[in-house]
C-alpha cells in the first residue's frame, strides 16, 4: 500500500543534455552529451528501450517533474538511461499529448517502446503494482485523452462558456467523464486483477482529476460566475472536494490545491498586488489541508519575494517554520541573499580587449533590463545548439528591456573570440570567465550550458533557468517584463 509520508514528488535531475565537468577540463568533454545527476542519494530509476537497435534519442522522450516549489519543470532523457529520485517514490509525466503519469520508485526499471500500430510510446514497469497503474493509465488515456492535463490544448471540460446552463452542462460532462473512467478501471481490474495499491492510486487519480477539471472550468469562467453570483458557492464546493482527496503530499494533490488558490485569487494579481497576496495567504491558511498548506504558503511567499511583493526578511511572518517546505524556503531565501551578494561584489571577467571588468559593472550596464546569462564554451556542442534559440529570444523581445550576456568558460582567449565571431554572438555582451572563476564555484556551475536569469534590478531570479529553446523561459521572461 502506498505510504503517504513516503510519496514525495521531488525529482532531482540536474542539467540534462549538458557538457559534463569539472568545467575546466576541456579535453574530456569536447563533444560529450550526457546527464549530470546529483547522486548524493542513490534513488535511481533505470530506463530501458525495448525496440531492437533503438537509442534513447530516437524516442525523443521529454518529461515533466515536480521541482521543489514549482510545477512542470521539463527534462529530457538523452544519452543517460537513468535518473535519481530525491525521495523513495514519485511521479514523472510524459510530456506529450498523452501526458501519461508514470509512477516510479527507487530501484524500478521503466521500459519504453514505440507501438508499431500507431507510433505511440508504450510504457511498462518491472514492479507489478506500479505497472498495473501505468498500463491502466495508458488504456484510459487512449479512450478519453489526458487524465490530468498540465499543459497543451485546453480540454473541452475546461472551456469558456456563456451561461449558467452551459456551466451546468459542462459540470455534467465532467461527472460523466469521471464515471466513464471509473467504469474502465473496474473493467480493467476484472480483466487483469490489479494490485490493491494500484487500484487505489488509479481510483484516487480519477477522482482528483475530476476535482481539478471543475476548478479549471470555474477558473476559466470566473467572470460569468461572479456576474451570476455563483462564484463563492462554486469555490466552496471545490474547496470541500479538494480537502477530502487522497494523494496527500503528492504531485497531483499539490497541483490541484495550487489551482484552487489560483481560482480564489488569480496568480497574476497575487504577484502584482500586496492586498491580493495577503488575500491568497489567508485563503490558503483557512481552506487548505496541512500537507498542501506548507507547500503552497512556501511557494507563494517565494514567488512574492522574487516579484518584490514582500521583503526577503519577512518570509517568516507567513510560514510555519520547521515544516518541510518552509525549511526548503529558508534555504532558497538564504541562497537568494548569497547569490545577490555575489553579483554585487567580487568577481572579475575578461572583456574582448582582454581587460578585466567587474561583474557588478557588467550587470549595471544592463540595469533596468531582464538579463539572461548564458554560461558556455567553444567546445560545448549543446551550448552551441542553443544559440539559434537565443537569437529567437532576442528577436522576440527586441522592443523590450531584455539582454543576453554570454559568459564563456574557455581557457583559451583566441578560441573564445573565434567562436564568438563564428556563431555571431554580440561581442559587446560576451565575456570570458575562465574555468577557475569564483563565480562558477559560487553558482555551483558544474556543467554547461547553464543559464541564470536576472530581474530588472540585477537580482538573480532563477539561478538554473530553463534553456532558450523552452516554453518555460518565455513564461519567466514575460513575467519579469510584466509582458
Amino acid at each position: 500500500m502506498l505510504k503517504t509520508h513516503k510519496f514525495t514528488l521531488l525529482l532531482s535531475v540536474l542539467s540534462l543534455f549538458s557538457c559534463l565537468s569539472s568545467v575546466n577540463n576541456e579535453s574530456k568533454i569536447s563533444t560529450q552529451v550526457s546527464a549530470n545527476i546529483n547522486t548524493e542519494k542513490s534513488n535511481k530509476v533505470i530506463f530501458i528501450l525495448e525496440n531492437k537497435g533503438a537509442k534513447i534519442n530516437d524516442l525523443n522522450l521529454n518529461f515533466l517533474q515536480h521541482d521543489s516549489l514549482f510545477f512542470g519543470t521539463p527534462f529530457k532523457l538523452l544519452d543517460s538511461l537513468s535518473i535519481d529520485l530525491s525521495g523513495p517514490e514519485g511521479f514523472i509525466i510524459l510530456s506529450d499529448k498523452s501526458q501519461a503519469p508514470i509512477w516510479v520508485s527507487e530501484g524500478d526499471s521503466i521500459y519504453f517502446s514505440r507501438s508499431e500500430a500507431d507510433g505511440s510510446v508504450v510504457i511498462r514497469s518491472n514492479n507489478k503494482q506500479r505497472n498495473d497503474f501505468i498500463t491502466f493509465m495508458q488504456e484510459v488515456i487512449r479512450k478519453h485523452g489526458a487524465i490530468f492535463p498540465f499543459v497543451f490544448d485546453l480540454p473541452p471540460q475546461h472551456r469558456r462558456v456563456n451561461s449558467q446552463v452551459n456551466i451546468n452542462l459542462v459540470e455534467t460532462e465532467i461527472n460523466k467523464l469521471k464515471l466513464d473512467r471509473l467504469k474502465i478501471l473496474q473493467e480493467y481490474h476484472e480483466k487483469f486483477t490489479m494490485s490493491d495499491s494500484a487500484l487505489k492510486v488509479s481510483n484516487d487519480f480519477i477522482n482528483i482529476a475530476a476535482v481539478n477539471d471543475s476548478i479549471l472550468l470555474y477558473q476559466n469562467n470566473r467572470k460569468i460566475l461572479r456576474d451570476l453570483n455563483l462564484f463563492t458557492s462554486k469555490l466552496s464546493v471545490v474547496s470541500s472536494s479538494a480537502s477530502s482527496l487522497g494523494f496527500e503530499g503528492s504531485f497531483p494533490y499539490y497541483f490541484v490545491n495550487s489551482n484552487l488558490v489560483n481560482l480564489a485569487a488569480n496568480i497574476q494579481d497575487i504577484l502584482d498586488n500586496r492586498t491580493k497576496f495577503d488575500s491568497a495567504i489567508s485563503f490558503i491558511s483557512k481552506n487548505i489541508q496541512p500537507h498542501a498548506k506548507d507547500f503552497l504558503l512556501s511557494r507563494y511567499v517565494y514567488l512574492a519575494i522574487i516579484n518584490d511583493i514582500i521583503a526577503k526578511d519577512h518570509y517568516r511572518n507567513f510560514v510555519k517554520l520547521e515544516m518541510p517546505y518552509s525549511n526548503f524556503l529558508t534555504k532558497k531565501v538564504t541562497m537568494l541573499n548569497h547569490k545577490q551578494d555575489l553579483l554585487a561584489n567580487g568577481s572579475y571577467l575578461n572583456s574582448k580587449s582582454n581587460n578585466p571588468i567587474l561583474l557588478k559593472d557588467i550587470i549595471d550596464k544592463h540595469k533596468g533590463k531582464v538579463i539572461l546569462i548564458d554560461f558556455w564554451a567553444s567546445w560545448c556542442q549543446p551550448c552551441i545548439a542553443e544559440f539559434p534559440n537565443s537569437n529567437k529570444l532576442l528577436e522576440r523581445y527586441s522592443e523590450k528591456e531584455f539582454s543576453i550576456l554570454y559568459f564563456s568558460i574557455d581557457q583559451d582567449m583566441d578560441k573564445w573570440q573565434q567562436a564568438v565571431e563564428k556563431y555571431k554572438l554580440n561581442m559587446d555582451n560576451s565575456y570570458l570567465v575562465g574555468g577557475d572563476s569564483k563565480l562558477l564555484k559560487e553558482l555551483q556551475i558544474k556543467s554547461i550550458p547553464r543559464y541564470v536569469l536576472l530581474d530588472t534590478n540585477g537580482n538573480i531570479w532563477n539561478a538554473n533557468a530553463p534553456r532558450p529553446g523552452s516554453k518555460e523561459i518565455l513564461k519567466s521572461i514575460s513575467l519579469l517584463l510584466r509582458d
